[in-house]
């Protein structure tokens, strides 16, 4: 999981860092479809430096600086992307300790989100008890499973198709397109579309079934 990698990196360099952004909005219950991962940190050279060293041995290089953030990117997977939020330090901001595995991962609260981020919460009823239920590490898997879902649709443009032969019930195949009809959608896609939607979820639960297993 990229994220748990990132947290082992920089405990490993002794990078003092709290999580920022969407997946502390999203360890709170607020999951959103967004893969950057925002970190707060130790703001001053050393700091900085220890974070990018960090960064670097998960193969992610600099990339620019913009609105008073570092944004780091992995060239070989666009969707592995790190900013560091450099308006102010770690310890300048307040947050809680969330547990995924054997990682203690300190997270900023949601007030302060919403004072320093600008974090803001459009609908309450989005959040629903199953949302607050889910543990740390789920709500991580399903985060990562978005960026998989957002890097894998570009990898399939690129493979070579082939032809099928398929025998489908002629009432099935009729409803099916019709609906696919209703939302002017090719069926022929849609089925693709399901396809790689079975694979993401079939991949979910087998790595949710390993780490109850460990």
């Amino acid at each position: 999981m990229f994220f748990l990698k990132i947290i082992e990196c920089f405990e490993r360099n002794n990078v003092a860092y709290i999580v920022d952004g969407s997946y502390a909005a999203a360890l709170h219950g607020y999951v959103q479809n967004l893969t950057q991962i925002h970190f707060v940190i130790e703001n001053n050279l050393q700091g900085l430096r220890a974070a990018e060293s960090a960064l670097s041995e998960c193969g992610l290089s600099f990339i620019e600086k913009k609105s008073g953030s570092l944004y780091f990117q992995n060239p070989n997977d666009l969707t592995e992307e790190v900013v560091i939020n450099s308006k102010y330090s770690h310890d300048e901001c307040q947050s809680i300790t969330k547990i995924a595995l054997a990682y203690k991962i300190p997270v900023m609260t949601l007030y302060e989100l919403q004072k320093k981020s600008g974090f803001q919460i459009q609908d309450r009823n989005l959040v629903s008890k199953k949302s607050l239920q889910l543990q740390p590490i789920e709500i991580l898997q399903i985060l990562e499973d978005f960026r998989l879902l957002k890097k894998n649709p570009l990898n399939h443009k690129k493979e070579k198709s082939i032809l099928i032969s398929l025998k489908v019930p002629n009432g099935l195949l009729s409803q099916f397109k019709t609906s696919c009809s209703r939302k002017e959608l090719k069926y022929q896609t849609q089925i693709k579309e399901l396809m790689s939607k079975w694979l993401l979820e079939n991949k979910s639960i087998e790595q949710k079934n390993s780490v109850t297993q460990k």
